[in-house]
């Protein structure tokens, strides 16, 4: 629905775009087909955070415009690794797991790209084994955001 949303005012050349997230995140295929879509259009995306921005959504409030992604000053952000319930055969899990690790390369590079965050401090707030909150203030440090509100 989101998706729609933005492509039918993309059309319109109502811009900028105004995307509000508050989100506990999803899945990666949906993180990556609303990611994909933000980088296709060609009008500026604002992003906005507030209350809380967690998992999937760190990635998508931090693709908007860059100097545009802002957030509330008492949001709670929150980064671990892609989680799946994998079942299956010793075989479809192994499978599984192949594709989860390119999966999470790809929410890594994603990320990297988008904020000022090193390869190696990516996979220090992932590779803790528990979610990892980070405070708006290092948010903004980080390059997750561009301003507090």
């Amino acid at each position: 629905m989101t998706i729609n949303q933005i492509m039918f005012l993309a059309q319109q050349n109502i811009e900028p775009i105004y995307l509000v997230l508050s989100t506990y995140g999803g899945n990666t295929d949906d993180m990556f087909s609303l990611y994909d879509i933000m980088k296709f259009i060609k009008c500026p995306i604002y992003t906005i955070g507030l209350g809380k921005v967690m998992s999937a959504g760190v990635l998508l409030l931090s693709a908007g415009t860059k100097g545009e992604r802002r957030l509330g000053r008492r949001a709670r952000i929150m980064i671990h690794p892609i989680k799946s319930q994998a079942t299956g055969n010793i075989f479809e899990i192994s499978n599984e797991l192949n594709e989860f690790n390119k999966v999470q390369k790809q929410f890594e590079k994603c990320l990297k790209k988008e904020t000022n965050l090193t390869s190696n401090e990516i996979k220090n707030l992932m590779g803790k084994g528990f979610d990892s909150y980070i405070t708006t203030e290092k948010a903004l440090k980080y390059g997750i955001i561009d301003k507090l509100i």
